[in-house]
């Protein structure tokens, strides 16, 4: 026997929407607006409907679900009519097409609906075929748009999926988040689990004002700067580089505001040093009457009594927390352990953390801030950015406002090293 199935598959194809014995109408509703002030969502309902002619023989085949429509006493099969109202007009086409032609050629939102539609009409081929497409799309660069249509057709484990996706790699995920809907948009862009600096996260908002989408959808840039970037954590270079993308996009007059309300710090690189050199210089003499560097200005808190046992007679208790809290000795932990650095005296606003040495594949750190000691934000998770598990090299990270204490939790593995965080420090 020979046969040719691509040829056979065309020629059905050619007979998509033309003719059949019953028609399939979509109507399909989609929000598009801004977040007012608030964040919360002003949306403009904006609604599609398409009919396609198709024969109910033909799905019927590929689905239990039509034949159960086509061949039982109810609406579709006495009016000859399916109406789909949850999924685009362009979800649809393509669906309907792979039924004519057994191929499925689509975009990244469009497979995550399509995806939906074969979960909902039981068509095994298809929610196997859309699972392997699903696996090669994915990318950050497409995460957005995937997102989008999975928050639209429901899909908690597609969505969760895609938002790891846009977490681990937020420099190529977000420059497309404009396209998100202002609800979802906001969650991403408060979740804890973001990992990204204000100054990558501005120059990023900014350049979505560039794009004929964002215009188009009416964005208020201005708006979600002012909600979501703190120009605190500026260095003047930051400043003066972020301000040259804002004058072009006209968002200057915005920055401008709130660097003038801004409180100036010292930039650090490493906070713990920083404060250590701050110590020497305010206290120069290593007489008997020096004040100790542990208590005002840094104080570690373990949550055993038995972490920090000394490991060698080079160093006294005392001598070897001192070489801790200015972080040049690392600290030793096991898996649920922690340890808190807290700073009374100073307060910083975080940019970005490094460690002196990978934390290695093995194991998961947590890493919170806080104002006050009760209310945590989360930093950095290395189980989600997992560069920070094997690369050596700065994460960039933001506190919501000042912070004073900070908190690292060892969830798996082991941890030996040294903290180092980055920011603007100020004397409180």
């Amino acid at each position: 026997m020979v046969s040719n199935v691509q040829a056979a598959s065309a020629m059905f194809l050619k007979c998509f929407n033309e003719g059949g014995d019953c028609s399939i109408v979509v109507k399909h509703c989609s929000s598009a607006g801004e977040a007012n002030s608030s964040g919360e969502a002003a949306a403009k309902r904006h609604c599609h409907v398409a009919e396609f002619r198709v024969y109910s023989a033909l799905l019927s085949a590929w689905s239990d679900v039509f034949k159960a429509m086509f061949t039982h006493d109810v609406k579709e099969k006495s009016e000859r009519k399916i109406e789909i109202c949850d999924f685009s007009v362009a979800a649809v086409d393509a669906f309907l097409r792979f039924m004519y032609s057994g191929n499925l050629d689509t975009g990244a939102g469009i497979l995550v609906e399509v995806a939906g539609l074969a979960d909902k009409y039981c068509i095994v081929q298809l929610q196997e075929l859309c699972m392997q497409s699903f696996k090669k799309t994915l990318k950050p660069e497409t995460a957005c748009e995937m997102l989008e249509a999975a928050r639209q057709i429901g899909s908690s484990s597609i969505e969760e999926q895609c938002l790891e996706a846009i977490f681990c790699n937020p420099d190529k995920a977000l420059p497309g988040a404009f396209a998100l809907s202002a609800v979802l948009l906001e969650e991403v862009l408060v979740s804890p689990k973001l990992c990204i600096g204000d100054v990558q996260l501005a120059m990023l908002i900014l350049g979505w004002s560039k794009h004929p989408v964002a215009k188009a959808h009416g964005m208020d840039i201005p708006a979600y700067f002012q909600r979501h970037v703190h120009v605190a954590g500026f260095t003047e270079n930051e400043y003066s580089k972020v301000l040259s993308l804002a004058d072009e996009v006209g968002c200057k007059p915005t920055l401008e505001v709130l660097w003038r309300q801004v409180k100036r710090g010292q930039h650090t690189t490493n906070l713990f040093d920083c404060l250590w050199n701050n110590y020497k210089t305010q206290f120069p003499d290593n007489g008997a009457d020096k004040p100790p560097f542990v208590g005002y200005w840094v104080n570690l808190i373990p949550s055993r009594a038995s972490i920090g046992k000394v490991a060698n007679s080079g160093h006294t208790h005392l001598s070897m927390q001192q070489e801790q809290a200015r972080g040049c000795c690392s600290i030793e932990l096991e898996t649920n352990d922690e340890m808190k650095w807290m700073i009374p005296h100073h307060a910083v606003y975080i940019s970005a953390i490094s460690f002196n040495r990978v934390l290695g594949s093995g194991s998961r750190i947590e890493l919170f801030s806080s104002e006050d000691g009760s209310a945590w934000e989360l930093l950095l998770d290395s189980g989600i950015c997992s560069d920070s598990n094997v690369k050596l090299n700065d994460i960039q990270c933001r506190s919501k406002g000042w912070a004073k204490w900070f908190k690292l939790c060892v969830r798996k593995g082991k941890y030996n090293n040294v903290l180092k965080i980055q920011g603007i420090l100020q004397a409180m």
